[in-house]
């Protein structure tokens, strides 16, 4: 009976023990993707029919949107209740009505409440080649890192600090 007790004893002591050394990670969902985001590798895309190239990072899955037609691609990442999407897409310069040539946009998307935009418009031979993230707006501060890739995105240079290559 008293081996039983002790046992008893020694585990409880083991379990409080082992309960007040245990640490949680007490960060917000933000703050891990964000430094998830650090050691990132991107892959690169080459438009076959416009010759631009767009820089994604590896995470990132490149879906299939058959409407869209030539130009258009768009790359998605679905998970942990994070919906990140980045496309890049030719439009003929009389779709826009900017006079720049090199020029961003951003702010709130109205049909996706809680999701923010960024998008970086490039102009060569009568065309946009516009690159945008669409990203939730609570972890702005988290995609920084690849809303700064859209900023400096520049469609006709290829190996822009490119890791690895789709």
């Amino acid at each position: 009976m008293r081996k039983i007790f002790f046992c008893f004893i020694l585990y409880l002591v083991v379990m409080v023990v082992a309960t007040m050394t245990s640490s949680t990670d007490k960060r917000s969902d933000q703050e891990k993707f964000r430094q998830a985001l650090i050691g990132m590798q991107h892959l690169s895309y080459t438009d076959p029919d416009f010759g631009y190239h767009v820089h994604y990072p590896s995470f990132f899955e490149k879906e299939d949107m058959k409407d869209y037609g030539i130009g258009h691609v768009q790359f998605g990442y679905h998970a942990h209740n994070i919906n990140l999407v980045m496309e890049c897409k030719v439009v003929p310069e009389s779709v826009i009505t900017s006079r720049k040539h090199n020029f961003i946009k951003q702010g709130m998307l109205a049909d996706m409440e809680g999701y923010d935009y960024y998008s970086h418009y490039v102009y060569k031979h009568h065309l946009f080649y516009i690159l945008t993230l669409y990203y939730p707006s609570d972890y702005r501060k988290a995609f920084e890192r690849i809303i700064y890739d859209v900023k400096i995105w520049n469609p006709f240079y290829r190996n822009k600090h490119v890791n690895l290559h789709r």
